[in-house]
């Protein structure tokens, strides 16, 4: 009857430490999981910031681009001139207006 009970002890024994060995390797795979998940939602958020941020980009590029054309026509440097820095032609007088 000892050997019977050493074998029924030495399973228990075995069966304790694969199920140790096997829930620790669980417990490692489960944890990368979870953080690679969240890895991944703040890399996607991220992503939507900086497309955002891309699309914010590119409006401000046409508005530039078309300024720039703007700039190239001498009769609307001359209209802003005249308007943002109050410069008149020869016998013009200029009235300001607040609103």
């Amino acid at each position: 009857m000892k050997k019977k009970s050493r074998k029924t002890s030495k399973s228990k024994i075995r069966f304790l430490l694969a199920f140790v060995v096997f829930g620790t390797i669980t417990a490692i795979l489960g944890y990368n999981l979870f953080s690679n998940v969240l890895s991944i939602k703040r890399m996607n958020d991220s992503k939507k910031e900086l497309l955002a941020k891309i699309n914010e980009l590119a409006s401000e590029k046409e508005t530039l681009e078309a300024d720039i054309l703007k700039l190239n026509d001498s009769d609307y440097i001359a209209k802003y001139v005249r308007e943002k820095y109050f410069y008149s032609k020869k016998d013009e007088i200029i009235l300001r207006i607040d609103d």
